[in-house]
Order: C-alpha cells, then structure tokens, then sequence
C-alpha cells in the first residue's frame, strides 16, 4: 500500500512532503469509500421511483446506468446484446467521461498515479476478466511524467464465462485516482448484466468500443503501418545529474508521415523513461526517438538487471514490443524485411517509396488512366444518366453555353477530390487507419447519399422541382446553371469512390503511403482522369451540339432514367440493411420490393399516389428490420470468414489460401464475383482440398481488415491475394479478376 501511495503522490524527488500526501490520501479513500455507499444507497432509492414514475431509459440490454463519481461518470458498455450461445468469452468496455480538466491513468502511470481497477468479485459467471489499454498520452506537471486519458476513454475488457451461453452479471465496484491540479481518489458500484442465449451485435456501443479498441497498442509486424525496426541503449554518465544511466534511441518506421511519436517505458520501480527528442525524415515517415533514462539511487533493480516494455505510439496508432533487457536494447532483424501482416504471413515486404521523378510522373499517368477507366465501372453508371439528360437538353445550344457547363461539371468532381485529398490527409495526420470508399462503410454516409438519389429520382419524375438560385441556377433533371452542373461532378464523384479499377488501386495506395502534398496531387490526378469525359466535350462542344434539340420524347427519357436511379438506391438499401444488422439475401428481395413500389407510385407524376406509394415500399423494409434475418456459413460453402488466425492455420497446414476482401458496396468487386470467382473451373480450383479460401467482408467499417489491406500496401477493394504454403508470402491479384488470373496464380503455388 505505500509503495502505491508513494506512487501516487510522486517521487519523493519530485515533490516534498511525501509523508503528508500520503496521509491526506488515506483520509481521502476512506471519506470516498463512504461517498460511494451513499451514492449506491441513493441510486438503489433513485432507481425504484423512477420504475413507478418513468420509463427506465439511461440502461439498455449493451450499456449500464452512468455512474456518478467525483469529477467522472461512468458505465459499462457491450458490444453485443446477450452473452452468446457458444462463446467463451463477451467484449465489454469500461467508459470514462471526465470533466474537463481532469484525467485518469494508464496501466503503468508513470512517475505517479494508480490505474483504474475493477473489482468483480459479487459477480455471477464472470470467470475472469482481462483489460486492454488504448495508447495513452505524456503529461507533465511539476516535473512529473504520468501516462494519462483525458476528457473520454473506453478501457475494453474481456469477460471469461463460467457457463457458456447464461447470463451475465458483472457486480462490484472501478477504484480509480483522477487528476487535474489535485488527486481525488474514487470509487463508483458497478452493476451490469447480459441476458443469455443468442447476440446480436449492438450499433451504437459497438462502434464506439470499435474505436478504442482500434487505439490498442498491437505487435510490432506493420499492421497499423507503424513499426519499430530498433532500440539501442547509449550508456551516460554526467555529473551534473547523477540519476541519468543512459539514453534509449528508438528507430521507427511508417508507411504515413508521423505526427509526434513517444515511448511509453514500463520498468522496475526507481527506473523513468521520460519525455524524449524526436527528429523526423524530412517525408516524416521515418525517425529517431531519443529517451533519457533515469536510476534513483534508492531503486532495487540494477541497471544490468532492468527489464522494460516499450509501447510506441503516434496519434492513435501504438506498437508494443515483448519485454527485454535494457542493456541488449531491441533489434528484430525480422522487423526490418518489410511490413507484414503479422505472425510470419506477408507480402515480400514493401519497400520505401520511390519519390523520384519518374516514379512520381509514372504514378500521376496511372492516376489519370484509373480516374478515366472510373466513368466506365458501373459505380459511375447512374450518375451518367443526369449528365445524359443536361446534354440532350442542350442539344442545339452555343458553344459556349455547353462548354460552360461541362467546365461546371468538371470543377465539382476536381473540388471533390481535393475535399477527399484534404479528408485524408487530416486522418493520416491522425495517425488512423483508413482507405479509399471507407465512407461507404458508415450508415450515415449512405443515408445521405440515399437520400440525395431519391432525391433526383423523384425531379426526373416530375414530383420534386428545386427552385432556381439567382445566378447559380438548379439541381435536378433541368441542371440549368453552375449550381446543377457542379452538383453532377459532385455526385460522380460520390459513387465513384466505391470503385477501384486498373492502376487506380497503385496510384491511391502510393498516394496515401506518401507525403500530404504527393497524396493531394495524386487525387487532383485521379480527378483529371475522372473529368476527362468533360474537358473533351468542352475542346470539342461539337459533341454535345449535335445532339437532337429537345421535344416531347424527353418525358419518356426521364422516366427511364429515373428508374436507373431507382436501381441505384436499391442496390444502397441492400447495402445500409446489412449493416444494420441484415445479413441474408431476403434484405436485397426487401429493397427491389421497396424500390419497384415507390417507383410504381412516382411513375402517375402525382403527390398523393407517389406518397401511397412511399408508405408501400416502407413496409418491405419495416418487415425485413423486425424480422433481421441472418445468413448462415455452411461448411461446404466456397468461402469461410477470414481472420488472420484462420489465414496462418491453413497456412500451417500446408495449403494455398486465397483471400478475397469485398464489400456489398463495391461494384467492381461483384463484377470480379460474376466474371471470375463463380466461374466454373475456378470454383473447382477453390474446392480442391489443398486449398482454402477466405473472405473478409468490409461491407460495415472492421479495423482489422483496413489494417490487414494496409499490410500489403492497399488501400482500396476489390483485393485478391493467393498465398503460397512455402514462402507464406502473398501474391496480390489485379482489381479486375480474370478467370485465367486466379487460376495461373493458384498454379504457381504447387
């Protein structure tokens, strides 16, 4: 107890009268012990007047009431609704939410402080429980260095089941010491429980735990595009400060440019790693990190005896490393072969980029080829249909006027890319894991752009007219003006980013590998490409001129092509109803239901019958929710779910493994299903017993599969790799998938 008062309070180096500190601290405990039986008594009494007064709603099935501390509330929180049927272990997460100012401490806290600990010992089925800690952040005051979380925190932890497939109840109480300019040591009950039997995935709380655990310091093989390559002590002796051994001088490397890495040094007490000198590269993807290392005269362990875990982090991102010796310092020669993604499976390592000239102009040409081949993929079909109806309703029209407006367009996907360039580039900044169409990933984002297809879906049928804005013009069918051209380039853009064609995944994965202002000219380029259509029409307005002059027939013309946008929010339908929980093929039948109801309703042209028609194509989808039907993986199925232990299994095994990463929102991916995987003889050749193949979904955001796509030096889906028993390296297939690709590759491994 003392030596975890005397860490609380600091080093006696640090700050004078231990002695006293360490008694207020008692003192402290006690009256917050006493606190926290009030609190409880009172949140008991709370909670029985508001069952008689009020519907409970602070506590659902995934997430305990908050509790109320000093200077914090907390909760637990579930990833999921019920414990299981199977399943051994449930992922919880401990939430934090401090008033600001204040924090609390990590695992190790450094110089002072104590970490949170729980204490689930009135708990039912509840075996055992393991913390994991996100990356922390270095705080001084005073001279003293503490490892902390600040304003919010999610500590996810797993629960070891008794029983599997019972209920769960987590009872006891978080002891833990938060901190501004004082310490105040608290103390909150802890009640939470899990029904038994079937789990269905909570949203909200998922996603949130998602985001913590992602800031989960993981090995040292790459994988979030941070590594280690080495640690070297240097021995220093300087009288001035005779508590200074030495200097660790840690060696990083990164596939982004690095904003402020640090090291967190856990070692024996009386031993301080503290805040060290970094130097960047100049493209900041490589640095030194230089670490004073401190011995008290008073500590137990010699320094030739001083083990330590290291754990680097920038931003959100953090590696740690297996416990060593001080004195040997850390030298994976394994490390330095080249990002992996882990327990010995990679590609055959990536080298640094190639910034020179002809590296760089060969990238910027693949940019532009990939952005063009972009307005051939179905992604970009849709959008195609608006811009056909502005053409034929200029046909006739002055050079000038076309050229005008394809210039308008060509300006809105150009300013789109360059919002997409700056988007990433500020992720990156972050330190996060990201890749080209993750927006497709988050329901939101297809809410919006669900929205805005019905939207023009409904102005071609006539029901929806957007008035004009005084020299800008409008949206819709008409697009008459700079706005409505604009918003077409826009629009492209949008559903382009769920796509990758040929050389477009080379140049998005070299340009997010490299520097901001390589990465935001890459996209300017992709975007070129992309408004090539455009500047062609604009040099030769011929095109668009010839074009008949408008008449009666363009009513019919609208009409179809809003059915093409219909089509359109189905296949988005499809996709949100599966990342709201729908996994079998029913939610697609549900959305063309849906779609041809509403399309049945807008086709009369009139409010009242498309509204009936509207309150139709809800019901399919209200049925599907309710009901929430699951796929089933079959054992004789093509395809088993991937996980990096299911790849390195079959792998030990001695089998060829072929992975393929897809997505309900990507296109090309399903081309690449249509033309090459459920082609018959490479459906032989995926069910021979020599090999295995998985398949990753990233229809709904997965960390592990951006970090797994970052490991082989992608960005973007499609993805296809074979990996090779022997070499246990990957070979990465082209975007758009032949037959005779899979097959030759497949060949190549024997």
């Amino acid at each position: 107890m003392t030596r975890q008062l005397n860490r609380l309070c600091g080093l006696p180096r640090a700050l004078a009268g231990i002695q006293e500190c360490i008694s207020t601290t008692r003192q402290r405990f006690r009256e917050s012990a006493r606190r926290t039986r009030r609190r409880t008594f009172g949140t008991v009494t709370a909670a029985v007047f508001s069952g008689v007064l009020m519907p409970v709603a602070t506590a659902h099935a995934d997430a305990s009431f908050w509790m109320q501390g000093s200077q914090a509330e907390v909760r637990v929180i579930s990833a999921y609704t019920a414990t299981g049927e199977t399943e051994t272990t449930v992922p919880l997460g401990l939430e934090f939410k401090m008033n600001e100012g204040w924090h609390i401490y990590w695992r190790t806290p450094g110089e002072a402080g104590l970490p949170p600990e729980l204490d689930y010992g009135q708990s039912l089925n509840v075996a055992d429980v393991v913390f994991s800690w996100p990356v922390p952040t270095r705080d001084v005051a005073y001279g003293v260095e503490t490892f902390v979380y600040k304003d919010h925190v999610i500590l996810p932890f797993d629960v070891s089941l008794v029983t599997p497939g019972q209920p769960l109840d987590l009872r006891g109480k978080v002891d833990f010491l938060i901190c501004a300019d004082v310490c105040i040591p608290d103390s909150v009950a802890v009640d939470f429980s899990l029904p038994g039997g079937p789990a269905e995935v909570a949203r909200g709380e998922a996603a949130l735990l998602n985001a913590y655990e992602t800031q989960i310091p993981a090995d040292n093989n790459g994988g979030v595009g941070l590594q280690v390559a080495s640690i070297r002590f240097e021995p220093a002796v300087d009288p001035d400060n005779p508590v200074l051994v030495g200097f660790l001088n840690t060696r990083l490397m990164s596939m982004f440019e690095m904003l402020a890495p640090d090291v967190f040094a856990e070692v024996p007490e009386g031993f301080s790693v503290r805040e060290p000198e970094v130097t960047l590269s100049t493209d900041r993807m490589s640095g030194l990190v230089r670490s004073p290392v401190f011995r008290e005269s008073w500590a137990p362990t010699t320094l030739a005896a001083a083990d330590a875990v290291i754990t680097v982090a920038d931003g959100i991102r953090g590696v740690q490393l297996a416990e060593f010796r001080l004195l040997d310092g850390f030298d994976p020669t394994e490390a330095l072969v080249g990002f992996g993604t882990g327990s010995g499976v990679g590609v055959a390592g990536l080298p640094p980029l190639d910034l020179s000239p002809m590296s760089v102009l060969g990238i910027l040409l693949l940019a532009v080829v990939g952005g063009l081949i972009l307005n051939f993929m179905p992604c970009v079909l849709p959008v195609l249909s608006l811009k056909m109806f502005s053409v034929v309703s200029q046909g006739g029209q002055a050079d000038a006027r076309i050229r005008l407006s394809f210039a308008a367009t060509a300006l809105g996907i150009l300013v789109s890319f360059l919002t997409l360039a700056l988007a990433f580039a500020g992720l990156k900044l972050a330190g996060a894991s990201f890749g080209w169409g993750v927006q497709f990933t988050q329901p939101a984002f297809i809410l919006v752009l669900l929205a805005v297809v019905i939207s023009f879906a409904l102005n071609l049928f006539g029901l929806l007219e957007i008035p004009n804005i005084p020299g800008l013009g409008r949206l819709g069918a008409n697009q008459r003006g700079f706005l409505g051209d604009f918003t077409s380039g826009v629009l492209a853009t949008l559903l382009a980013t769920p796509c990758s064609a040929p050389f477009l995944g080379t140049a998005i994965g070299f340009a997010l590998a490299a520097p901001v202002p390589m990465l935001v000219l890459i996209f300017l380029f992709v975007g070129v490409g992309l408004a090539l259509p455009y500047f062609a029409v604009m040099t030769f307005p011929q095109l668009a001129a010839a074009m008949p002059r408008p008449g009666r027939w363009m009513l019919r013309l609208r009409q179809v092509l809003a059915l093409a946008l219909i089509a359109t929010a189905v296949w988005l339908t499809g996709v949100l109803l599966k990342q709201w929980g729908v996994t079998s093929d029913l939610r697609w039948l549900a959305a063309l239901s849906a779609g041809i109801i509403l399309a049945a309703g807008a086709l009369f042209g009139r409010w009242a019958i498309a509204g009936v028609g509207a309150v139709g194509a809800a019901v399919p989808l209200a049925l599907v929710l309710m009901i929430s039907p699951q796929a089933t993986a079959s054992a004789g199925a093509t395809f088993q779910p991937f996980s990096e232990s299911a790849l390195n299994a079959a792998l030990d095994d001695g089998k060829t493994v072929f992975v393929d990463v897809t997505a309900d929102w990507c296109l090309t991916c399903k081309t690449n299903k249509i033309r090459a995987i459920n082609h018959e003889d490479v459906q032989a050749a995926l069910s021979a017993d020599a090999v295995v193949s998985l398949q990753a979904d990233w229809t709904a955001y997965d960390a592990s599969i951006t970090e797994y796509l970052a490991a082989n030096g992608r960005r973007a889906i499609p993805f296809n790799a074979v990996y090779n028993p022997k070499s246990r390296k990957a070979e990465v297939l082209p975007e758009l998938l032949s037959p005779k690709d899979v097959l030759e590759a497949l060949a190549r491994t024997q």
